[in-house]
């Protein structure tokens, strides 16, 4: 069992630790490792038989018992589902305003900030968590806080959960997709159907592919759960400043981050290498097979087995598919 070394960390990354968390880089815990077919390693933590990323067992164990506020609202979701997307789009219904917050998600994340920094923040907070259900804070359920539960296509969260491990050093992770894909299958890196299985009154399902089809009724159905009056020109300006495009120019304008990857073309990809038989990323381009647009004259000279690829809804698709 040991923290993360501080010899091997930024400062921006201990400033961000310290200042932000809370904690000590000693305190973020790493006690299990998964390793995949070729024995590459993924570190994790293990509590309670449930496999997280490095949170701590210092964190965890403070997490039952932490305070929460009657106004508070609590997000959940496994990794990669859209909570940091969710986090934006309640707080602006909170503040009445369409901009994207200058709190940092990061501050509000239970699984690793300290008590005694959430208990600084104003109110209402916008909590989120990555953790299961019954790890939750016992006043969640005491006080019937209202949750909001995120929800992705697993194959997407596939392909970003993925991109995290490898590009976050404490994971340690550097194998290729098709070699940690079964540890992702498996649960061991960690489990999503424990995520979404979860039945509890007073939370709403958050699903990334229901927001894509109508994102102004989800963000009215949303708020009509919170109990927050939002009008139509908030809505609109949500809408407006919560696109995947803009949200990655302001948070890259600001210095940070926000990687949201919707997942067709790795889907094209991973087809392609599984019907070749071979890990090798395909010469053939997507847009080839895209019915949406290519000439079927030009789809019918492509050889067999196709992979072919649409945005469509189910009812405007080619009949024969059915």
């Amino acid at each position: 069992m040991s923290g993360q070394d501080r010899s091997q960390i930024s400062e921006e990354r201990l400033a961000q630790i310290q200042n932000v968390l809370g904690r000590e880089p000693e305190d973020l815990i790493s006690n299990w490792t998964e390793a995949d077919e070729d024995g590459r390693t993924l570190t994790l933590f293990k509590y309670q038989d449930k496999i997280y990323p490095a949170f701590g067992d210092i964190a965890f164990g403070q997490l039952k018992d932490l305070t929460i506020r009657d106004d508070d609202v609590y997000i959940v979701g496994y990794p990669k589902t859209g909570c940091h997307w969710t986090f934006e789009v309640i707080t602006m219904m909170l503040q009445g305003e369409a901009k994207l917050s200058l709190r940092n998600k990061q501050q509000t994340f239970v699984d690793v900030v300290n008590p005694t920094k959430l208990a600084t923040l104003p109110s209402p907070r916008v909590l989120n968590s990555h953790v299961h259900f019954q790890d939750m804070p016992r006043q969640v359920v005491e006080k019937k806080t209202k949750m909001v539960l995120t929800i992705r296509n697993p194959k997407d969260t596939a392909a970003s959960f993925y991109n995290h491990h490898r590009t976050i050093a404490r994971y340690g992770y550097d194998g290729p997709f098709n070699k940690w894909f079964p540890l992702y299958l498996n649960g061991r890196g960690p489990t999503m159907r424990d995520h979404a299985t979860v039945t509890v009154p007073g939370y709403k399902h958050n699903s990334l592919s229901r927001i894509s089809l109508d994102l102004p009724r989800e963000i009215q159905r949303l708020s009509e759960f919170l109990g927050i009056s939002v009008t139509d020109s908030l809505v609109a300006g949500i809408c407006d400043v919560t696109g995947i495009k803009k949200m990655k120019e302001t948070f890259l304008k600001a210095g940070s981050k926000f990687s949201v990857r919707k997942g067709c073309h790795w889907t094209f990809e991973v087809l392609l290498m599984i019907l070749q038989g071979e890990a090798k990323l395909s010469e053939r381009n997507k847009l080839q097979t895209y019915v949406d647009v290519v000439n079927p004259t030009m789809l019918s000279t492509l050889p067999s087995p196709r992979v072919l690829n649409s945005h469509l809804l189910f009812q405007d698709m080619p009949k024969q598919l059915s």
